[in-house]
């Protein structure tokens, strides 16, 4: 039985997006107008979100690393450029790692490749916890805190759409999750060395990111781009729809050099 769900939309040279904590591969669509003229796009629902079912046992990155690259290879896919909004970049990140030969390029979508600190992971704790005993309370408080506060009224709508998408996942699936992000590897040496560009987009914003240490991480790959939005928290798809598109569409170009 397939347990991972994906849809692949457009044709040419393949773009993969892989989405972040408690969303699906639904965030993507409103792209899909602009990439799937020049690209095959392909959108995956990472284990327990989604239309994917939960991991049974490991819950870690590499695992879905290890996930993503079956669908590449079930679809023939040898190469591809491969953008991870947050969670999903950590994905990006554990795939590039393991898989860099099947990569020309990689974008951090509100993300980056520091692991957590100690501090992060009794947060985390105290999250799974919040999650088993109130998911609904947890999920309503937590998908507004991602967005910049001048954002949350005008996409309202787009906010109450994410809490519905984070609903309909188990309790289960949102431990996992957290408990694979709170388990990962730094992977701040992969991006000083590798040859591969690397897209950063940052909100200014973004309570989960610190913006001083993301200017600091772009600056180590040796080929590094960066779009660095004012007025932004961490949900950029939303928030700064055209402007994160545009800049995608123009990397994987240049990365496909097309």
């Amino acid at each position: 039985m397939n347990t991972i769900h994906y849809e692949i939309k457009g044709s040419g040279p393949a773009m993969v997006l892989l989405h972040g904590f408690m969303e699906s591969l639904e965030i993507w669509y409103p792209f899909l107008p602009s990439l799937c003229k020049d690209f095959s796009v392909v959108m995956i629902d990472l284990p327990g979100h989604g239309k994917s079912l939960n991991p049974e046992k490991d819950h870690s990155l590499e695992f879905i690393a290890d996930k993503i690259k079956e669908i590449l290879d079930k679809e023939g896919i040898k190469k591809c450029t491969m953008i991870g909004h947050s969670m999903g970049g950590y994905v990006a990140l554990a795939f590039a790692k393991a898989y860099s030969q099947s990569l020309n390029g990689i974008a951090l979508f509100h993300s980056h490749p520091d692991e957590d600190t100690e501090n992060a992971r009794k947060n985390r704790e105290r999250t799974i916890n919040i999650v088993k005993n109130d998911k609904a309370g947890f999920i309503r408080e937590f998908i507004p805190s991602l967005y910049a506060e001048k954002n949350k009224q005008r996409l309202k709508p787009q906010i109450d759409r994410q809490k519905e998408i984070a609903k309909q996942m188990d309790a289960e699936g949102i431990v996992a999750a957290l408990q694979g992000m709170k388990e990962r590897k730094a992977s701040v040496d992969f991006i000083q060395s590798t040859q591969l560009p690397v897209l950063f987009i940052v909100g200014k914003q973004d309570s989960r990111i610190q913006l001083k240490r993301m200017q600091e991480l772009i600056m180590m790959p040796a080929h590094a781009e960066a779009l660095i939005l004012d007025g932004v928290g961490h949900m950029g798809f939303h928030e700064a729809e055209f402007a994160c598109v545009t800049t995608l569409h123009t990397f994987a170009q240049k990365c496909f050099g097309v």
